[in-house]
């Protein structure tokens, strides 16, 4: 019997993991990207992927039933993923579980996104009585979709946002970025990092914190400040403290001065030191004199 003295796979030296470093598009990029979608087939999914962050499956599984117009609030429930069906073919499937449960959920509708909301609900009204019977119901109720009825895809958002981009020679970066984008622009104007948390739909906090504490500039400046006021407060205020204790010496100068003027006089003779004694003490010394 064979016997080797180590495990051969103890040298084994295991790669980390490369951390992607996710590209962010400012206030400015961000609204250069909404000019140039507009009028575009994926006007409104790129508004949502920046204004909420959603991620690409949510946004394409929004139907109008997840749009409260009347208590202002948006319910993210659903998702749209493409996959190969049993035939090898490429379909549109819509799935009611999420990734996890903290991704199930609801949040305040913003203005500009339910201007846009409205107006694609007035325009499918309209292309679908124009289309009549050629107009596609299979995925009726779902708000992203062309002007004939037709799902857009999860592949087709990937594709064409990457093509107008590099189009009109926008900051290249990837569909989700927006997701990353949104988040980065809540951190700046300090929005806490709980709450964010909550608005991206992350299952625990340590995630959010491990993807954008790097970006949490302005609590580094805080910190900094806090510091710098701690340390440096000490050192401002000694000058404050010492002038009043020197107000005292002088004063105390001043009374020792007279003090001793008045004390040459006193010392006559050797034996009038006992006169530092109380005055009881005295009288006692004198009667047994």
């Amino acid at each position: 019997m064979e016997l080797i003295p180590k495990h051969p796979m103890d040298k084994l030296v295991v790669p980390r993991a490369e951390r992607h470093e996710a590209i962010f598009y400012n206030a400015d990029e961000l609204n250069e990207l909404f000019e140039v979608f507009k009028g575009d087939k994926l006007e409104l999914v790129v508004n949502i992927a920046a204004y909420y962050g959603l991620r690409r499956c949510e946004i394409l599984g929004l139907r109008w039933d997840a749009i409260d117009f009347k208590n202002k609030t948006i319910t993210i429930q659903r998702k749209i993923v493409s996959d190969y069906d049993e035939n090898g073919d490429m379909k549109i499937f819509v799935e009611t579980r999420l990734k996890t449960n903290s991704t199930r959920r609801t949040l305040p509708l913003i203005p500009h996104i339910e201007e846009m909301l409205l107006e694609k609900k007035k325009m499918e009204v309209k292309f679908k009585k124009a289309c009549g019977k050629s107009y596609n119901k299979e995925f009726d109720g779902f708000i992203c979709r062309d002007n004939y009825g037709n799902m857009i895809s999860p592949g087709y958002v990937t594709q064409h946002f990457h093509y107008v981009i590099t189009r009109n020679g926008l900051k290249h970066l990837r569909f989700h970025d927006l997701r990353h984008s949104c988040a980065s622009l809540l951190l700046a104007h300090d929005v806490p990092m709980k709450a964010i948390q909550e608005w991206l739909g992350h299952s625990n906090f340590s995630i959010t914190a491990n993807l954008y504490s790097h970006l949490e500039y302005n609590a580094k400046v805080n910190s900094a400040e806090t510091i710098a006021r701690v340390l440096g407060g000490k050192s401002e205020d000694k000058p404050e403290a010492e002038k009043p204790v020197e107000k005292k010496k002088t004063t105390r100068r001043k009374s020792t001065s007279k003090a001793a003027s008045k004390t040459p006089p006193k010392k006559t003779g050797g034996r009038k030191k006992k006169s530092d004694n109380p005055e009881g003490t005295g009288e006692s010394q004198m009667s047994t004199l």
